[in-house]
């Protein structure tokens, strides 16, 4: 289990309960597929992340930590394409009732999760591609990225940047009705640049 993972109060998801029999509590067991790990930000969580296995989560944190500072709402979860097919299509299609409003979803290898969840939902989807030992995560970010024409993903670049790059995606996607997130992202954006300026090169 992630260090960061310890203290998160979780349940074993059914595929459409609610929300507030989510977010009581409880010692967390191992991180199986279909475990559903809960951020207790705000009462809202327009945004929901799926990662494949319990391994992605070293890169998902960087999403979770930026989607933080912001103090957006999210849902976090575990739940894999071809090991827990019907689970995660389940959970998909419940989404509008728990009011998600964007997916994230992160996956290695064989990266079919973002394709799975863009095919059962008209929300947006971001994908994130997990490096892998093998080929580097050139596997992943093919797999993400090569989706059917009616069936898109905004696919990320590869690793920890992309982790932050799709919550960054995910805000923008809110920030165009949600004016406050639309501010923060200015700013954050803002900064970003003075920071730049601020850089001095001596030769």
């Amino acid at each position: 289990m992630h260090p960061a993972m310890k203290d998160w109060p979780v349940r074993r998801y059914r595929g459409d309960e609610p929300v507030s029999r989510l977010v009581q509590g409880g010692t967390p067991p191992n991180f199986a597929s279909g475990v559903l790990l809960w951020e207790e930000v705000i009462m809202s969580k327009p945004i929901s992340i799926i990662m494949g296995s319990q391994s992605d989560f070293e890169v998902l944190n960087e999403t979770i930590t930026l989607l933080k500072e912001f103090k957006a709402g999210f849902e976090v979860i575990v739940l894999s394409a071809h090991r827990t097919p019907r689970e995660l299509v389940r959970y998909v299609e419940s989404a509008p009732r728990r009011k998600v409003k964007v997916f994230i979803a992160a996956a290695g290898g064989a990266a079919a999760l973002a394709g799975v969840i863009a095919a059962h939902t008209s929300l947006p989807v971001i994908g994130i591609p997990v490096e892998t030992k093998s080929l580097k995560g050139l596997d992943s970010l093919l797999s993400t990225v090569q989706m059917p024409a009616g069936i898109p993903v905004a696919c990320m670049t590869i690793g920890k940047a992309g982790a932050r790059n799709a919550a960054i995606f995910a805000l923008e996607i809110l920030g165009v009705e949600d004016k406050k997130i639309h501010a923060q992202l200015s700013a954050y954006k803002k900064k970003m640049a003075v920071k730049i300026k601020k850089i001095k090169i001596r030769c």
